[in-house]
């Protein structure tokens, strides 16, 4: 492919969420574009997230279905809560749009999409819509050639090339997805916090 990335050609999947544009996905983003949403059964095993607030322990951390409505001025109670708990953060529409524009200015943004686009699959129980929206999350943010490629392990890499090669499950990203909370918990959550966003919107509700 002469090292060069394959073009961006995904939809705003942020603005659909926020703004409740989902309709069927299917026939409107084509073959490359990423879905999302989230459900959670089981623990994410990772000892350092689990000792505080795991989302797969109580199975409804940031659930799309249970998300708040978009509110571009949350009130100061709502951004309190989420400077306790990532778990509130990402049960919030208004909570994850500012996550992404941070994570945007970052250059991390992949990161929250990927989590994201994962949640979507695992809601998804026609094995139709799960291949197609298997090899979309595969497209947009594991392939090397993509421009939102994720980083994980090579072992990981390996076991998510061979399901979508044969048959992807509703869980094949499940390692990643769980590699992609950790990285996102531990490391840009923090840093969130004591962003300049938030100390505005703490600042400016008082």
């Amino acid at each position: 492919m002469n090292g060069r990335k394959r073009k961006d050609t995904r939809i705003n999947i942020l603005e659909i969420y926020i703004n409740g544009k989902e309709n069927n996905p299917l026939e409107r983003c084509g073959d490359h574009s990423p879905l999302f949403t989230r459900r959670r059964d089981r623990c994410c095993f990772c000892c350092f997230c689990c000792a505080f607030e795991c989302p797969g322990s109580r199975g409804r951390v940031g659930n799309m279905e249970q998300a708040s409505r978009y509110n571009p001025r949350p009130s100061t109670e709502e951004v309190q809560e989420w400077a306790k708990s990532f778990e509130k953060l990402l049960s919030s529409k208004s909570g994850i749009k500012l996550f992404h524009d941070f994570l945007k200015s970052e250059y991390a943004e992949e990161n929250l999409l990927f989590w994201l686009a994962v949640e979507k699959l695992k809601k998804e129980t026609e094995p139709g819509n799960i291949k197609n929206l298997a090899q979309m999350i595969y497209n947009d943010y594991v392939s090397t050639e993509s421009p939102k490629e994720v980083s994980i392990d090579h072992k990981t890499r390996q076991v998510i090339d061979n399901e979508i090669a044969h048959q992807p499950t509703q869980f094949t990203f499940d390692k990643a997805q769980q590699h992609v909370y950790y990285v996102m918990f531990q490391d840009c959550y923090p840093r969130f916090l004591v962003s300049a966003a938030m100390k505005d919107l703490l600042n400016g509700n008082q």
